[in-house]
């Protein structure tokens, strides 16, 4: 399967992508605290549950079921080190 930009499997990916832009934006801001990041992070953390969701409900072997699926867990590893406290 080829994607392109406007593959509706793509969305959830983008926001996904999106929210991890946004954590490493205000990883590098210095004012950030880690205590402002927990709404970013549940959301984050929400995004990759139906990220996953989404990807389960794809054939496997599909490209856009692996691009969801790895997505899904780079986000999940960003959201376990913040829990683990490797941002403060």
């Amino acid at each position: 399967m080829v994607l392109d930009k406007t593959s509706p499997e793509l969305v959830p990916v983008e926001r996904t992508l999106d929210l991890m832009d946004r954590l490493t934006t205000a990883l590098n801001d210095p004012q950030t605290t880690p205590n402002s990041l927990n709404p970013l992070i549940r959301d984050l953390g929400e995004q990759a549950r139906d990220l996953m969701s989404e990807a389960d409900a794809l054939p496997k072997g599909d490209g856009a079921r692996s691009l969801m699926e790895q997505t899904a867990a780079t986000a999940m590893v960003q959201v376990s080190k913040f829990q683990r406290g490797d941002f403060n």
